[in-house]
Formats: C-alpha cells, sequence, structure tokens
C-alpha cells in the first residue's frame, strides 16, 4: 500500500510504502485521528485466522517492509527494489534475472488437473515462461 500527499506523482511528492511480507489472507487498514495522526495496520487477517500456542511454544508473525520517497512513486518503487536486492533476495539469483514464470491461479482456479497444467505450461514455455508455479489458491 501507499500513503501519498496530495499532488503525488511519479516524480513528486511524498509517498510511504507497506508491503506485508506475507502470501496468504491480510488486512491493511489506515485512520487519521481527532489530532490529524495517520495511523497504519498492517497485519495477518483475523478473518478465519486461529492459531492455538501451547505452553512454551511462540508464533512470529510475518514482517511489515515500510520505505519512504520524497520524491514521487517511482523513487518508491527504487527504494523498495535497492532494498529487496541487499537486504532480502539470497542465493545465485540475487543480482541476476529471475527466471519468467506463470502462475496458474488466473487461469484456473481450482477447477485444474494435470492435462490443464500441462497445457498451460506448454503454452507458456511458447512465449518464453521458464517456470510454472503451482497455485491452489
Amino acid at each position: 500500500m501507499a500513503l501519498a500527499r496530495k499532488g503525488t506523482d511519479e516524480n513528486t511528492g511524498e509517498v510511504y510504502g507497506f508491503h506485508f511480507v506475507y502470501s496468504g489472507n491480510f488486512s491493511i487498514r489506515t485512520q487519521v485521528d481527532t489530532y490529524s495522526q495517520t495511523r497504519v495496520l498492517v497485519g495477518l487477517n483475523p478473518y478465519h485466522f486461529s492459531w492455538k500456542l501451547g505452553p512454551g511454544e511462540s508464533f512470529q508473525t510475518p514482517e511489515v517492509v515500510s520505505v519512504y520517497a520524497k520524491n514521487g512513486l517511482n523513487e518508491m518503487s527504487h527504494n523498495y527494489h535497492a532494498l529487496y536486492i541487499n537486504h532480502l533476495a539470497r542465493g545465485e539469483h540475487q543480482y541476476k534475472e529471475r527466471p519468467v514464470l506463470i502462475n496458474n491461479w488466473e487461469s484456473t482456479y481450482f477447477d485444474f488437473n494435470e492435462t490443464k497444467l500441462l497445457q498451460l505450461a506448454k503454452r507458456a514455455k511458447d512465449i518464453g515462461v521458464e517456470l510454472l508455479v503451482l497455485d491452489d489458491g
């Protein structure tokens, strides 16, 4: 999510970015209080979420990565790219182009089988896709 001052565009204006490093169900909320202070709440979506902890157990929530840019949305995007490449990405692909991928979710939702996935993979390969992500929702 991006919170930007009025008049912010790609190259001018202040913007704050918030990214929840999690691929599941999440919630991002903002509010401005009576003192004109903005609050941002980012976390796991409480809807259908429960986690029972036994004695001595712990639970670590996913992290939120926030960036600030004083020169618009492009700078915010560049700040995220630099942060992730230099501090989050690891291994052989850290400073290389990553494989072109396709995710089956939008084309199949829950209605997929081996035949559909192979057909999708073959068509994707024909246009240069290198990796198929199997996503069941």
